[in-house]
């Protein structure tokens, strides 16, 4: 995987704008990695395509990656996911995107909606999602 280059220093809550880019990073599903999940889900173990499971956690991979470094003590507070049925063979690739889409101080609490869409490499939408992070600082 590859994140757009950012500096060192991780974002802070007054550095997001909402409907701001925040940068993308490329996922590979690789063929060790699937053969490790089809060992672990002896249903997977014939699949010539990745389950649903398998693509979500490439797709977090590839959020925690787009915009990193992030503060320690953010908290992942929900998400909601949509899945084409399109999916990935082993060997290939995926770009995850993330946007700002709205951020909020609720309760004394950073609050920070994203929106994040993982497409194949020939720029088909394989899933998206929006996840809420409790932003640490």
């Amino acid at each position: 995987m590859s994140g757009e280059g950012r500096e060192s220093t991780p974002l802070r809550f007054a550095d997001f704008t909402p409907g701001a880019h925040l940068g993308e990073a490329r996922v590979v599903l690789d063929p060790e990695r699937f053969a490790r999940w089809r060992a672990l889900f002896p249903t997977a173990a014939q699949a010539q395509e990745a389950p649903p499971g398998l693509l979500m956690a490439l797709f977090m991979n590839g959020f925690a990656e787009a915009f990193a470094p992030h503060p320690d003590g953010n908290i992942h507070a929900g998400q909601t996911l949509a899945f084409t049925g399109r999916s990935l063979r082993a060997g290939e690739g995926a770009r995850v995107s993330v946007t700002c889409r709205e951020k909020e101080i609720k309760r004394g609490r950073n609050r920070v909606r994203f929106e994040a869409r993982m497409c194949n490499d020939a720029g088909d939408e394989i899933m998206s999602g929006e996840m809420l992070v409790i932003w640490a600082v």
